[in-house]
């Protein structure tokens, strides 16, 4: 029979090879697994060491309007005193139990705990607002990843394009049919598509770099993506972008929330009208000896009421400052109402621009697909130059890189639109 202690042995063994186990799979897994935009926005909200910090404000706060709400519950108090003197046998020993419950002091508790519930609020719309601004800014990375793989693609076939164009002419060269010139500036042209392609492959290593951390990973740490920037449809109009932001933007709920919270400091400023209420029960016992069997034992009630009468004025001018404060929230609301809307305005007009913009570069690029296409047979059958050749060559790849980066700006400000109407709610407390 094994001992106890080997079996606790085996237990620890056994969790912490579990531990490690599934720990190494986890972290392997989501490095050699493909991720999705959704992928990388679940752990960003589950990692983000700067969103994080809002959720343990927002925990801070809801502990604190617990214990708000207990300091309304009475209070109970418990001693025990003893003295013994050898010399005169003077010896004395008490016991008391007290419960002391505050009956009225002008709302005032009641109404901070209000308060403090209203603070809980605003933190968690605070929370969601945050969590809203994390998903645009990994959107945002994300779409930029997405364009930096596609044009380091394209540099990759336009270099290709270059090189093809190069053995060509290297060939007409030979059999005498263009100038060594030509053949010197497609070489040149090669060596420019190098370095486009050193570029494009350190921007697809930034736009890593960006999105994890914001995920909190290693910045060097693997990230395998396969998607292509896709066109989004959307269906937004500017009064339904509109009225979905008056209803749903946590910062005016916020303001809203500082308005009610304004509007309770009015009240316990008020309170300072009103007279306080205590009241008092305690029993006690006192003997001459430890056990206290014969001792003698007193029941008491007690109410306090206590009423400043004058205080020069101050409460008058307290109630006049919280009266302001509550003018002052109103006139908030209105401002953040009036930004609200123009937020939205500017939002929505980025994405009619940006849809717009790629409408037509998509004609432009098939129409350089052509081009390129007619110039290439031109110089094969000697109807046209090398410069045509490469002029075709570069109008075609800035038409893609322009349609690419149009794509991913068009999709951006979709996210940015997202986040102006802050439509998006997270569950706070995942």
């Amino acid at each position: 029979m094994p001992s106890k202690h080997m079996k606790k042995y085996n237990v620890l063994v056994f969790l912490t090879v579990s531990i490690l186990f599934f720990g190494t799979t986890l972290v392997f897994g989501q490095q050699g697994k493909r991720l999705t935009l959704s992928d990388c926005l679940k752990m960003a909200h589950q990692q983000n060491p700067g969103l994080l910090t809002y959720r343990e404000s927002l925990i801070a706060l809801q502990h604190k309007e617990e214990s708000l709400f207990r300091e309304m519950l009475p209070d109970v108090s418990v001693s025990w005193s003893g003295k013994e003197v050898y010399e005169n046998y003077t010896d004395a020993y008490a016991a008391s139990v007290s419960v002391n419950q505050t009956v009225f002091q002008g709302k005032r508790a009641y109404t901070s705990w209000k308060i403090s519930g209203l603070e809980t609020r605003r933190s968690s719309c605070d929370l969601i607002r945050q969590y809203q601004y994390m998903t645009y800014r990994v959107k945002n990375a994300w779409y930029e990843l997405l364009k930096t793989q596609e044009l380091l693609e394209e540099t990759i076939q336009s270099l290709e394009r270059l090189k093809q164009h190069a053995s060509n002419a290297g060939h007409f060269f030979k059999e005498g049919w263009i100038w060594r010139t030509d053949v010197l500036e497609a070489q040149v042209k090669v060596a420019r598509g190098e370095q486009a392609k050193i570029v494009a492959e350190n921007n697809v290593a930034r736009a890593i770099a960006n999105l994890n951390i914001l995920m909190h990973r290693d910045v060097n740490a693997e990230l395998s993506v396969q998607e292509k920037l896709i066109w989004i449809p959307h269906e937004w109009t500017f009064e339904k972008a509109k009225a979905e932001a008056l209803k749903n933007r946590p910062d005016l709920l916020q303001a809203h929330i500082d308005l009610e919270k304004s509007q309770l400091a009015l009240t316990i400023e008020r309170s300072s009208y009103y007279p306080n209420v205590s009241a008092t029960a305690a029993w006690s016992r006192s003997d001459r000896h430890m056990d206290m069997h014969n001792g003698v034992e007193d029941l008491s009630a007690q109410m306090t009421a206590s009423w400043t009468l004058w205080e020069w004025g101050k409460t008058i001018e307290s109630v006049a400052a919280a009266k302001a404060n509550v003018r002052k929230n109103k006139l908030l609301i209105q401002e953040i109402e009036d930004q609200l809307i123009l937020d939205i305005q500017e939002a929505w007009l980025s994405v009619q621009e940006s849809d717009k913009k790629l409408n037509v570069l998509e004609q432009a690029l098939a129409q350089g697909e052509e081009n390129y296409r007619v110039n290439i047979i031109r110089y094969r059958e000697r109807l046209g130059t090398a410069k045509n050749v490469l002029d075709a060559q570069d109008l075609l790849t800035s038409t893609r890189e322009d349609y690419i980066t149009a794509l991913s700006v068009y999709l951006s400000s979709l996210a940015n639109l997202d986040y102006a109407i802050g439509t998006k709610k997270y569950d706070i407390y995942q």
